[in-house]
C-alpha cells in the first residue's frame, strides 16, 4: 500500500520530484512483477489441439511492456485502501485487450509492423489469420475475466464491463483507429486531438475508471480520475509523436500538424493542468505524480540543447 501520510510532492520541483521517485519505486517495482505473475496465471493452456493459441496469445501478452494501465488500477484502488488481491485481475484485464488492439494494429491491413515491443509483430512469428484470431482470443478473455472477477459484486462487474465497451468499441479505441486508417482526412487540430482521444486516452480513461469503480470513489473523485486519464492519454501520445518523429513520414501526428515547439509547448502546459487536478483529488494518489514526473523527464530529454537545435531546422511540415 501506499504510504497515505506522505506530503504532497510538486513534480515541477525537482529535488521533490527526485525524492518521489525514491518513494514510489519499490511500490511500483512490487506492483510490476505481481501483474506479470497474474498475466502469466491468467494465460494458460486450455486444450492441447488449440495450443498454439495460447502460446501466440503469451508471445504477445508477456514481452516486455511497461504495463501501465494495470499499474494505475492497482495503485488508486490501493489508494483508496481496496485490498490488492480484489484488484489484480480486473487490471490485468485491462492490459490483456491493450495487447488485442497492438496485435490488431500490427496487421498488414492495418499499420503493418514489423516490430511490436522489441521483438517481431505477431503475424510475422504465426500466419496472418492465426494472428487475427489471437487478438480475437484476448478481447473476449478480458471480458471473461472482469465477468469472473472475484470479490467484485456483479453491480462493480456490470460497471466494469459498460466502461471497457464503451472505450473500446466503436465510439472508442476502434473509432480511433478507424479515423486513423481514413487517408482521405485532412486532419485539423479538433480531428487529431479527437482521434488521439479515441485511439490512445480511452484505454488509460478506462483504466482510471477501473480504478474509481472498485475503489467506489465520490462522484467528484470519479469525475477527476477520468478527466486526469484523458488528459494523461493524450499527452502520452503526444510524447510518442515526438520520439518516433520523422520530417518527411506520410503519417501526420501532432508534430506535423502543430509544429514541434507548440506540441511541446502543449505538452508542458498540460503536466501543469495534470499538476494542479491531482490536488483537487480528495486523497494523495503518489503514482499520479510519478507518472507526471516520468512524462517530464521525457520530454526534458527531448528539449535538450541538441534537440532544440534540431527542432529550429525542422519546425513544422
Amino acid at each position: 500500500m501506499i504510504d497515505q501520510n506522505e506530503p504532497k510532492n510538486r513534480v515541477f520541483d525537482r529535488d521533490t520530484s527526485i525524492h518521489l521517485t525514491k518513494t514510489i519505486h519499490a511500490y511500483v517495482e512490487e506492483r510490476l512483477q505481481s501483474i506479470e505473475e497474474a498475466l502469466d496465471r491468467l494465460l494458460q493452456s486450455h486444450h492441447p489441439l488449440h495450443q498454439s493459441l495460447i502460446e501466440a496469445a503469451r508471445y504477445s501478452v508477456l514481452s516486455k511492456a511497461k504495463r501501465l494501465r494495470p499499474l494505475i488500477v492497482l495503485a488508486i484502488a490501493e489508494c483508496y485502501h481496496i485490498p490488492f488481491e480484489h484488484v489484480i485481475d480486473p487490471a490485468c484485464s485491462i492490459e490483456i485487450l491493450h495487447t488485442y488492439t497492438l496485435i490488431h494494429d500490427d496487421l498488414p491491413c492495418m499499420d503493418n509492423e514489423l516490430m511490436r515491443r522489441g521483438k517481431p509483430a505477431l503475424h510475422h512469428i504465426y500466419p496472418e489469420g492465426h494472428s487475427v484470431l489471437t487478438g480475437d482470443f484476448l478481447l473476449t478473455l478480458a471480458f471473461d475475466i472482469l465477468a469472473h472477477a472475484p470479490h467484485l459484486s456483479d453491480s462493480d462487474k456490470i460497471l466494469l464491463i459498460q466502461s471497457l465497451t464503451r472505450k473500446t468499441g466503436g465510439d472508442g479505441v476502434i473509432a480511433g483507429q478507424v479515423i486513423d486508417l481514413n487517408q482521405h482526412i485532412e486532419h485539423t487540430h479538433d480531428s487529431l486531438i479527437y482521434m488521439y482521444k479515441r485511439k490512445t486516452a480511452d484505454l488509460f480513461t478506462a483504466a482510471f475508471e477501473f480504478g474509481a469503480i472498485i475503489a467506489h470513489v465520490s462522484q467528484r473523485d470519479q469525475k477527476l480520475l477520468k478527466e486526469f486519464g484523458e488528459q494523461f492519454g493524450l499527452i502520452f501520445q503526444f510524447i510518442d509523436d515526438l520520439e518516433d518523429y520523422e520530417s518527411d513520414s506520410d503519417k501526420i501526428t501532432a508534430p506535423h500538424l502543430f509544429g514541434i515547439q507548440k506540441t511541446i509547448d502543449i505538452i508542458s502546459t498540460s503536466l501543469k493542468q495534470l499538476d494542479e487536478k491531482s490536488k483537487e483529488i480528495s486523497i494523495e494518489i503518489p503514482l499520479l505524480h510519478f507518472l507526471i514526473s516520468q512524462i517530464e523527464q521525457k520530454l526534458n530529454a527531448l528539449t535538450s540543447p541538441e534537440r532544440q537545435q534540431w527542432a529550429e531546422k525542422n519546425p513544422s511540415m
